[in-house]
């Protein structure tokens, strides 16, 4: 819609929207930035082949059939920013590795350098939070550099992103709409329903603080407190002058200060579902009746090619391959094994290093920084994942030169890196549930037309208008409404949620009568009875049997991270020690090479 009307905004990057704008039109429609996208997957992994293979041979090939993998072949028809984010880095690692491959011109190597840097900040522009994750990209493509040169090298490539981000939202005339404000409306809200207290700074109604506090936070995404059911809050926010404003800023980081366990446990509870069961990892979506598309793709009838790739992004081998906490092991075992041979300092090896690093650091920042458990924000740790560990394979077959183990503190610094995703992911905090139990029936023999029964902060799109295991015996379900027949026996529902409120939505008008709801051991009655035609509206509140219980973690949730990174870290520095020792025995003036040269 930004490309058709020529007015961008910075909700999402206004990069990918001007990049996307030049492809449009040389290519209308999606076609241009699709074939971009594929073209720096596909070819950035086969130049890194190309450069395998001079080592290992033919094996090497297998690297360009990586995005044929579940976890990985998810996006590749997709246009948004995170597939699009893995293909500039992708591009980028393979340029930076390039770069320090072999000894060659040194106007070839200042080329390849240069271009490594430019895709670091293509990827910047694209997503701004992947910057820490370039860090070893950046690194990697000063390897041979003297420390002066490569101080300059990585500053100005890093002074480089956040310019070039400024400019062209100076040169669209980009509109501000204080994007990252949504992490910490997000936060607070997490922090309103742990603490039972409103977070939120401005002023708001006896009623809005109620929902604020029991209806409108979910672990799965934040979405309603802009534009679903709590909308209020985003628009609340801004009538009062509070979005974008140091306001907002000073309320969420005095709240974590004053409320340490609660955010750790948000943090938590988010990154548990993010990382075990994450939510839209094939992004099927219709495209919106308002978009102004002319690029509908007819599904009927479908191409045999669409039918395949289809039923495989369906398929429950896709589904259990797109877990983040697979690929935080994934990465784990990559540098524990390229630490174990030795193999650190081999060209295979330092590029696998390099891409379990950057990966394990963008997961990492997903920690504290999200606001969705979607799987496309760790669609980088899957690549990653699998091209560090395929690496490391291919690294069994190079020849034995290199072997050398690391210094102790660079051996543990590298296992805090790539072991934190992972520990963070074992040691995970569960949000208490409690089972809801909710029976609806008429009082006056009247039809009773059920539009919706949930908890009121689940996402529309996750579980429909009706929630929980359904008794409807005698109900009719007729456009997407359960309506009640003579006789019908009373609608029920076993809900296993949140501390949270349940919202009932009812049919009302001249027909409907005198609606009875019983639930948590209360009965409630409600007239839907109306002269026109239109909906009655009610929350559930959380009984009072519940409204005591620890909603947050105690101490041992973030102790248990840490016992696990410690276990990791001590594993990772006793693998590098038997390197060592290995190195020791073998090498030069080793135990062995002394007992070969006296036999």
């Amino acid at each position: 819609m930004q490309i058709e009307r020529g007015h961008f905004d910075d909700w999402h990057s206004p990069f990918l929207a001007v990049l996307w704008w030049g492809l449009h039109a040389l290519l209308p429609g999606p076609a241009g930035l699709l074939i971009l996208i594929n073209l720096l997957v596909w070819g950035s992994l086969a130049w890194i082949a190309a450069m395998a293979q001079e080592r290992v041979g033919a094996p090497a090939t297998v690297l360009v059939l990586l995005p044929l993998l579940p976890g990985l072949f998810n996006f590749l028809g997709h246009i948004h920013k995170d597939a699009l984010l893995v293909g500039w880095l992708l591009f980028a690692t393979a340029s930076a590795a390039s770069a320090c491959w072999r000894t060659e011109g040194s106007s070839r190597m200042v080329l390849r350098r240069i271009v490594a840097a430019l895709a670091c900040v293509a990827a910047f522009l694209t997503r701004p939070n992947v910057v820490f994750a370039l860090l070893p990209v950046l690194y990697l493509a000063t390897m041979g550099l003297s420390r002066p040169r490569r101080i300059a090298y990585v500053g100005l490539a890093l002074a480089a992103m956040p310019t070039l981000y400024v400019a062209n939202g100076l040169a669209l005339d980009v509109q501000q709409r204080h994007a990252g404000d949504s992490v910490k409306l997000y936060h607070l809200l997490g922090l309103s329903y742990l603490t039972g207290q409103n977070q939120l700074p401005g002023t708001w109604s006896a009623a809005e603080s109620d929902a604020i506090v029991a209806s409108c936070y979910s672990p799965i995404q934040w979405d309603g407190a802009i534009w679903g059911n709590c909308s209020f809050i985003h628009q609340g926010l801004e009538k009062q002058g509070i979005w974008g404003s140091r306001r907002l800023s000073a309320a969420w980081l005095g709240a974590i200060v004053h409320h340490p366990l609660e955010t750790y446990s948000v943090w938590a509870a988010l990154y548990r579902l993010s990382t075990r069961t994450p939510n839209s990892w094939q992004m099927f979506r219709q495209v919106p009746a308002a978009t102004p598309s002319r690029f509908v793709v007819p599904r009927h009838p479908m191409r045999p090619a669409t039918q395949i790739a289809e039923s495989y992004l369906g398929s429950s081998l896709v589904q259990q391959g797109s877990r983040p906490m697979l690929f935080a092991g994934i990465l784990l075992a990559a540098a524990a094994l390229q630490i174990l041979r030795g193999r650190s300092g081999s060209p295979l090896g330092r590029l696998a290093i390099t891409v379990a690093l950057s990966g394990a650091i963008y997961m990492t920042t997903y920690f504290p920084v999200n606001v969705s458990a979607e799987y496309r924000y760790f669609y980088w740790c899957g690549y990653a994942a699998w091209l560090a560990l395929a690496l490391c394979g291919l690294d069994l077959r190079a020849a034995s030169c290199h072997r050398r183990g690391l210094k102790s503190v660079t051996a543990v610094a590298l296992a805090i890196v790539v072991s934190t995703p992972l520990a963070l992911a074992l040691a995970p905090f569960k949000l208490p549930t409690a089972p809801r139990q909710i029976a609806i029936s008429s009082e006056d023999s009247a039809q009773v037309r059920l539009l919706e029964l949930r908890t009121a902060s689940l996402p529309n799109w996750l579980a429909g208008s009706f929630e929980g295991g359904l008794d409807a015996s005698g109900w009719i379900l007729r456009n997407g409404a359960y309506e009640s027949s003579a006789g019908a026996g009373p609608f029920t529902s076993k809900i296993t949620t949140l501390l949270q409120s349940i919202r009932v939505r009812l049919a009302s008008g001249p027909d409907s009568g005198v609606v009875r709801i019983e639930h948590d051991g209360q009965v409630l009655y409600v007239d839907a009875r109306s002269d026109t035609p239109g909906e009655v509206t009610l929350t559930l509140p959380t009984p009072s049997t519940l409204s005591d219980m620890r909603r947050y973690a105690s101490w041992g949730a973030p102790l248990r991270a840490m016992l696990w990174l410690l276990v990791f870290c001590g594993g990772v520095f006793l693998l590098n020690r038997r390197a060592q020792l290995y190195r020791e025995e073998r090498g030069p003036g080793g135990a062995k090479a002394r007992l070969l040269e006296t036999a």
